[in-house]
């Protein structure tokens, strides 16, 4: 689902005057191989996790082709450094040397290894390639949304995800760190055991070596926020990201605090899906059902005979926001429209959804068969449908465009339910890590100067949260110096 699979990404070394990261060293690489300058299997070579794969129907699409080369244009548009100094024998050269050395050290960085190490092992250099990307979108944000909503080419997605979500780009990782030497309460514990299980064996992802880090993050989570705390269902959203982020646990973590925070890419973010009483999720259904029995009164009827509650289907298809729905191709360009629309999309594809299987649903009179009936949507999962022949085919743009285009949903209506609905809702949360204080029990002394980071952070006046409370989506756009339009507002633009 990443370009690369579960591989540990470390620190790139500066060959030339300028510092590129491992991820700048693959999108040169796969901008020749685009180009014929290598051969598939020296790509192979180069990076044995990439997803070749999807990376060959990219290659061989001349659309698909033609949209990467417009992102690589993009990452370069703005920041003129980008690539200037690499040239293709000395950057393969250098991956050579690099993957040699990680080989040999592979077995001793993984024996007696420190969380901080762990992290750190974890964390990707930022690259020059998403401050060509930032920059880009500052100057031409709807332009960019527009390209994020047609689908991101595979090497580019996770960064245009961060781009979107809001977060800053300097992502100190003291602060993750931090939060993981507290303790966490045993409920928390107990019921995230149980849930990371769960996940660990679940079919949406192949996430077998990721429970450490999944785990990690999703105590994070619970120390940071004691409002919410820990919720079934997190667990399958962060598991999702660190697939697509390579298991980037710091990119992870401030993704997921964008995720459920008031600015998430400039709309609000779905931690209301998940605190005491659900008032998002039961706003969303408010919303839901009213469609529901406009557009299909008689499937809402065959649904309320046979006793079909929504907690079985659209409650968690929106919760997770379809990660435990569909296959992982299909996952993936529902967020990147979940990115560029918000929370309304994720009711309007649900309404979508109805209407595909219409037909079908109305001549299932039992309860658990429509259960069953609905895992179909997944052919990556196992289901019990009695007709083992029985398949729901649809094409996921088509199925996208007809959420947009017959069932758009705006924001506010969600707005004016929360308001009427749940008065004590703070619709305009957002966290801010200068409110984080360091862990009085940890030496940070001997961490790599993390206290003298800690202090310089928190003293300083940079923006570099995820999150304001006293900040609103406007002043935070004009901040950034965006002029921002909602995309909703002229999809026939795209």
């Amino acid at each position: 689902m990443g370009i690369l699979c579960s591989e540990k990404i470390h620190h790139a070394k500066s060959f030339t005057s300028i510092s590129y990261s491992k991820l700048d060293k693959i999108i040169f690489i796969v901008q020749n191989y685009m180009n014929d300058e290598i051969t598939e299997n020296q790509l192979i070579k180069l990076f044995p996790l990439i997803n070749i794969e999807d990376l060959k129907k990219e290659k061989n699409n001349p659309t698909k082709k033609r949209h990467y080369k417009k992102w690589y244009e993009m990452a370069l548009s703005k920041s003129n450094k980008i690539f200037s100094q690499l040239s293709l024998i000395e950057t393969i050269k250098t991956i050579e040397e690099e993957n040699k050395e990680n080989e040999e050290n592979k077995k001793e960085k993984e024996e007696n290894i420190t969380l901080l190490e762990k992290i750190l092992l974890s964390i990707e250099e930022i690259s020059n390639s998403e401050q060509g990307l930032r920059n880009y979108y500052i100057s031409n944000p709807l332009h960019f949304e527009s390209r994020v909503f047609k689908s991101p080419p595979l090497i580019f997605r996770w960064l245009s995800w961060l781009i979107m979500s809001g977060i800053p780009i300097n992502r100190p990782y003291i602060y993750y760190y931090n939060l993981l030497t507290y303790d966490l309460n045993e409920e928390s514990e107990i019921q995230i055991q149980k849930d990371l299980n769960r996940t660990i064996e679940s079919k949406y992802f192949n996430i077998e070596n990721f429970k450490e880090s999944l785990y990690r993050i999703l105590k994070a989570i619970s120390i940071l926020d004691k409002e919410m705390s820990y919720v079934q269902g997190i667990n399958f959203i962060v598991g999702f990201l660190l697939v697509i982020s390579n298991r980037n646990e710091n990119d992870t973590f401030y993704f997921i605090m964008a995720l459920f925070s008031y600015t998430f890419a400039f709309k609000f973010g779905i931690r209301g899906f998940y605190l005491e009483n659900f008032p998002l999720v039961h706003s969303c259904i408010k919303i839901f059902e009213n469609r529901f029995k406009k557009y299909f009164l008689n499937v809402f009827n065959h649904f309320e005979k046979i006793g079909v509650p929504y907690i079985c289907w659209i409650s968690p298809w929106m919760q997770m926001i379809y990660v435990n729905v569909f296959p992982n191709k299909e996952l993936l360009r529902i967020w990147d429209c979940f990115f560029c629309i918000g929370i309304p999309f994720l009711i309007s594809l649900g309404l979508s959804i109805v209407e595909l299987i219409e037909k079908d649903v109305l001549e299932i009179n039992d309860l658990s068969q429509i259960q069953e009936f609905f895992k179909l949507l997944n052919p990556e999962i196992k289901n019990n449908f009695k007709n083992k022949e029985k398949k729901i085919e649809y094409d996921i743009e088509n199925l996208i465009n007809n959420s947009i285009k017959k069932y758009n949903i705006n924001e506010e209506e969600i707005r004016e339910v929360l308001q009427n609905d749940f008065k004590d809702y703070k619709i305009e949360y957002s966290y801010d890590y200068k409110r984080i204080k360091p862990n009085k029990n940890i030496n940070l002394d001997n961490i790599n100067n993390n206290k003298k980071n800690i202090n310089k952070y928190l003293d300083s006046d940079e923006d570099l949260e995820v999150g304001q409370e006293t900040m609103n989506t406007n002043e935070r756009i004009a901040k950034k110096g965006i002029k921002f339009t909602r995309l909703l507002k002229n999809t026939e633009e795209l």
